[in-house]
């Protein structure tokens, strides 16, 4: 039962997002580079707030080099507009070791991605995902919400992002003929629709099968 409901939620999510997806310029790029300068940028942040130093940073500085060289006043002026400036060291950093020990070439492995400053399994998943169409599921606090609700699978963890279990779970939900559309699917679905206050299940495609509006 469980497989059939994973495969429905699945058929569901990507059926919805087919006519609700959300648009964004870093969706659009397999740049791994790219991709990781959008998560720098949406870790605690809407998205809507990210398109432009987004914008700003991936013109200004198309590389990692680019990145690497940048004046790091320069991109804390950049950070600041969102209220991150904090943030700026840390990226040009990251860009410098990306550049010196990997001859600037993203690594495509965890292990590899995790060990960069500031890249944690939600980044590392991201650009496995996103930047190399691997089948690694993007785990936020709306993904796990979701998890939650629909399959009523819950972490016991006072962290549920640093859950393995909650990790291994939202896995095997992946498509994995396209990872790429399914991850930002579920991101979509859970800001649009499995809202964390008023959730439109009205409008859920998967009421059928979630938990949540069950009890």
């Amino acid at each position: 039962m469980c497989r059939i409901k994973k495969m429905i939620f699945r058929e569901s999510v990507l059926e919805w997002y087919e006519h609700n997806k959300r648009d964004f310029p870093w969706r659009s790029t397999s740049d791994p580079y790219k991709i990781w300068i959008s998560e720098s940028l949406l870790q605690q942040t809407n998205a809507d707030k990210v398109v432009i130093p987004y914008m700003e940073i991936v013109t200004k500085y198309p590389t990692v080099f680019d990145l690497a060289d940048a004046p790091v006043e320069e991109l804390k002026l950049i950070f600041s507009k969102i209220g991150l400036f904090y943030r700026a060291e840390r990226i040009k950093t990251t860009a410098e070791d990306i550049c010196r020990n990997y001859g600037g070439a993203f690594p495509k492995t965890k292990n590899e991605l995790i060990k960069l400053k500031g890249v944690g399994n939600y980044t590392a998943s991201a650009i496995l995902c996103f930047a190399y169409n691997l089948p690694y599921a993007v785990v936020d606090t709306n993904v796990i919400r979701i998890i939650e609700r629909v399959f009523g699978v819950k972490s016991s963890k006072c962290r549920p992002r640093n859950d393995k279990l909650i990790w291994e779970f939202a896995d095997s939900l992946v498509d994995t003929e396209n990872p790429k559309d399914y991850n930002y699917a579920v991101l979509d679905f859970a800001s649009l629709v499995c809202r964390a206050r008023n959730p439109k299940c009205s409008l859920c495609e998967i009421y059928k099968i979630c938990e949540y509006t069950i009890e």
